[in-house]
């Protein structure tokens, strides 16, 4: 890229029917790979961002961890998830609209919902600090998602 930055991107989305089909050996694969790769030293970034990721796993402070280790000392942590703060989970209370919104037929939807407060405590208890928020999409309060930055303290 210009200006000596060098960018790495991976995209893990795939849709749910093939997903489930060929998860075992997914797992299988990944299970073989990083029992190779314990012994190296993991690659840290002086960025990383994730998008929509945190609000569908299952187990969030092992992600979180791992997020912090990518991000080199000084370096920072960019992501972004849905927004569910008091007010948007009063109108999808007023409007009767809880089945639709988390509705648990939808395969790989989102496990967990998050709010400013409880993506600031996994971060936090990760180690990143200096954390700032900017909601995204609609009006503010009823805000699609919230985009999370903070920093790896430097030593």
């Amino acid at each position: 890229m210009a200006d000596g930055y060098v960018a790495h991107g991976y995209r893990t989305a795939i849709s749910c029917h093939v997903r489930w089909r060929i998860l075992p050996a997914i797992l299988r694969f990944l299970q073989r790979a990083l029992s190779k790769a314990s012994n190296r030293r993991p690659r840290v970034l002086d960025a990383v961002v994730r998008t929509e990721v945190v609000e569908h796993l299952y187990a969030p402070r092992p992600y979180g961890r791992g997020c912090f280790e990518a991000v080199q000392p000084g370096g920072r942590f960019v992501c972004t998830t849905p927004c569910h703060g008091y007010l948007k989970n009063l109108a999808i209370s007023v409007c009767g609209k809880w089945d639709s919104h988390t509705n648990p037929l939808w395969d790989g939807g989102h496990s967990k919902l998050w709010s400013r407060r409880s993506v600031s405590r996994l971060l936090t208890e990760t180690g990143f600090r200096n954390l700032q928020f900017a909601g995204v999409g609609r009006v503010p309060g009823l805000w699609m998602s919230m985009a999370v930055a903070g920093d790896r303290p430097a030593g």
